[in-house]
């Protein structure tokens, strides 16, 4: 039996453009967050609420790596943005 209610997760993935760029907008009943930096060689960065940046406060995820929310309370609410380098792709999935 599952905890959460059924549904489709929703899809920002996508490509970077080299500037911060909000993925999801804020969602406070978000339940669930992945981000994959589906890139070979370059890093991806992460910041929830304001503008992401390639340094601190950001979370940097290196090639192939994912960040992944999926305990209520825990998941993050804020906006969801993202910078790297131009052209990499990532995938963004929430619910």
């Amino acid at each position: 039996m599952s905890v959460y209610p059924a549904g489709n997760l929703l899809d920002g993935s996508g490509s970077l453009t080299g500037s911060s760029q909000q993925v999801f907008a804020a969602k406070p009943e978000r339940l669930y967050l992945l981000i994959q930096n589906i890139d070979a060689t370059n890093a991806l960065w992460v910041n929830f609420g304001v503008a992401a940046v390639a340094d601190q406060p950001s979370i940097k995820l290196a090639a192939g790596a994912s960040l992944q929310y999926a305990v209520p309370g825990v998941v993050p609410t804020g906006a969801v943005n993202v910078i790297g380098t131009a052209a990499s792709k990532f995938v963004a999935k929430q619910w």
